[in-house]
């Protein structure tokens, strides 16, 4: 029995060695015949590399923004809440303080819960003054994403109550950027907005908090300081709807579990509501709304993506038909010497698999090339997405994104290959002596098939084609869409100021007094203003309590976008005058409140009737007097109608 295994381990190793052999020179002949056909072998690799290319750049950023799990610890489990007024017409807000600590002391669904918001920071010291992106976080944020600082720690439960001394935790990136990585950083002060913070932590490289993705407070931020809640913001039920809350699922709950616990204490947290603001929502039904935060921050761009990666997937396909053509053109020159090989001894498997060892040789040249274009293309791509779809700075080609590239080269490989190895199946010594029946059967069958992959090529053109034509249109019927302002030579800036020493509306308001004054004598500026937001972005939705005196119907809430402006801001963005006046100097705080109205508003709410005069009152602020009607301008997206 011993005698008899070494005899078969002596054979199945000869067998092994054999096949090696046979395989190299496969490989050896293969490089031949390519280097002796440089005119084909150029074509095919550079129509090759095109179509893995492209798929592989843009694959490469569809695994980063939407297949690869979020860069924390089991980011499955990571979700993402919005408050809910529907009947009040606000599908998805953000969250005010004093829910998010209803919630954080009621819920049973969530191993922890954390709330955040981005804020401006005035950093001075150590350096030129500069202004970044901060987040004032709950201390529970950090462990709620399972990520610890690299040096220091983060805020502990209780340096996270107003009047205690102000900690801070830095990215690496301002640690290393601004401070050169100084390991003694830690423990010392630096000035924020004028006031000192003690840095107690940095955070591990690569770590990045808010990501971008969701409508609010998706700015990654370079500091991080407590959220720290007085008594007064937490007793302001009804109103700061501006931070996001982020939880942990605890093991074992589902997503429709923790959503079915909080449509509950929806209505439980709406009854610490004050009778008065209950009142002013119109008995609004209070919910919340949850999601994973993986799908928060990929899920608007998923569909996109997707769609543009089938899209190019045509082109790979339109470029293996065209190699599969190149391929059958050229057997026909090569059916000599096939019928040759064969007739000395060559069986039809040796055939097959030098044509397949071929085809792999063209495909992974192509691939290799592809894949060079991709990191160019990568690049490329990065700069043209806009800055609301979330993706990194950098995309690595990493061993995922070489391993489609692989598959794509597998894929291709067969597709076109499978051609050459039909044809060469089927060749036969006797055929080609007799050139007439060569020239009749052999030559149908190759057209034949020359001419499927050319009306194949012709589909996957016409998809493209379509879809191209389509998108053109869509873009060309936005580009007529009026926007209801002009934006040529229009310049917009963003200007937050801090708490100290702007302590007072008075200052605040002095101060943008002052800066829309002096923009107005800069060359060239013909008009300045100042807005709470900007068309085409507005975020703050208000509804509209009263009209004339009389009650809005709860169970018909009339929503509206609102922006509070100073100065020439309609003059500047050329918004039309239609009747009335534009706001002035005249309309101080302490005068009555006035309001200018787009003409859809006016026709919404007083049809066929002049709206110079009427009142309105929207929201919890006073009753406003319309003093003019200016053009619609599109207050979101350019499809969508003003309101």
């Amino acid at each position: 029995m011993l005698v008899k295994s070494h005899i078969k381990a002596a054979i199945l190793e000869a067998i092994g060695k054999n096949n090696m052999e046979k395989l190299l020179q496969d490989l050896r002949y293969g490089f031949r015949m390519l280097w002796k056909s440089p005119g084909f072998t150029l074509v095919s690799v550079l129509t090759l590399a095109l179509g893995v290319g492209v798929n592989t750049a843009l694959f490469s950023v569809v695994n980063e923004v939407i297949i690869r799990p979020l860069p924390f610890k089991d980011s499955s489990q990571l979700v993402m809440m919005w408050t809910s007024l529907p009947t009040l017409g606000f599908q998805k807000i953000p969250f005010s303080p004093s829910d998010y600590t209803d919630l954080v002391q009621s819920q049973q669904s969530f191993q922890g819960m954390a709330i955040f918001e981005n804020q401006k920071f005035d950093l001075t010291g150590d350096g030129r003054p500069e202004q970044i992106t901060g987040a004032r976080v709950s201390a529970s944020l950090f462990p709620v994403l399972g990520v610890a600082p690299v040096k220091g720690r983060t805020f502990l439960p209780e340096e996270d109550q107003p009047g205690r001394e102000q900690e801070v935790v830095l990215s690496y990136s301002m640690w290393q950027q601004r401070y050169g990585s100084d390991p003694s950083l830690v423990g010392r002060s630096i000035s924020l907005n004028r006031q000192p913070y003690t840095v107690v932590g940095i955070m591990p490289k690569g770590f990045e908090f808010p990501l971008h993705g969701p409508s609010d407070n998706q700015d990654p931020a370079q500091v991080f300081v407590p959220a720290a809640f007085t008594p007064t913001v937490l007793q302001m039920r009804g109103a700061m709807y501006q931070y996001s809350v982020i939880a942990r699922l605890k093991p074992g709950v589902t997503l429709n579990a923790a959503q079915h616990e909080l449509q509950v204490l929806g209505t439980r947290v709406e009854k610490n509501y004050p009778p008065e603001v209950l009142k002013a929502f119109r008995d609004a039904e209070l919910s919340f709304l949850i999601d994973s935060y993986h799908n928060a921050v990929a899920g608007e761009v998923r569909t996109p993506m997707l769609i543009m990666l089938g899209a190019v997937a045509l082109v790979l396909l339109i470029a293996c038909a065209n190699v599969a053509n190149l391929l059958l053109s050229r057997g026909a020159v090569r059916q000599r010497e096939l019928a040759i090989r064969s007739a000395m001894g060559a069986n039809r498997a040796r055939l097959v698999r030098q044509m397949l060892t071929e085809s792999f040789l063209l495909a992974l040249t192509g691939g290799a090339v592809g894949i060079f274009l991709a990191k160019i293309g990568k690049d490329l791509l990065l700069k043209f997405l806009p800055a609301s779809v979330p993706h990194p700075d950098s995309i690595p080609l990493n061993a995922p994104v070489f391993g489609f590239a692989l598959i794509l080269c597998l894929v291709a490989t067969l597709i076109f290959g499978l051609v050459s190895v039909t044809e060469s199946s089927r060749i036969s010594l006797q055929q080609i002596l007799q050139e007439s029946t060569a020239s009749g059967t052999a030559v149908r069958r190759r057209r034949r098939m020359q001419g499927f992959f050319v009306i194949s090529e012709f589909a996957f053109a016409l998809g493209l084609l379509i879809a191209a034509g389509l998108l053109l249109r869509s873009f060309s019927k936005l580009m007529k869409v009026d926007p209801g302002f002009q934006p040529d030579r229009v310049l917009s800036m963003t200007v937050s100021l801090p708490k100290q020493p702007y302590t007072q509306a008075d200052q605040l308001r002095n101060f943008y007094r002052d800066l829309i004054a002096r923009v107005a004598t800069l060359p060239g500026v013909t008009a300045s203003g100042l807005s709470s937001d900007l068309p085409l972005s507005a975020q703050e939705t208000e509804t509209v309590h009263e009209i004339d005196g009389h009650k809005v119907n709860s169970e018909s809430p009339l929503p509206l976008h609102r922006s509070w402006v100073m100065g020439d801001y309609l003059t500047a963005l050329k918004v039309p005058l239609i009747k009335g006046r534009l706001l002035g100097p005249e309309d101080l705080p302490n005068a009555q409140m006035v309001a200018v109205i787009s003409q859809q508003m006016a026709q919404r709410f007083w049809p066929g009737q002049d709206a110079i005069g009427k009142q309105l009152k929207v929201g919890p602020s006073p009753v406003l007097t319309v003093v003019g009607i200016v053009g619609d301008v599109k207050d979101g997206p350019l499809q969508t109608e003003p309101i």
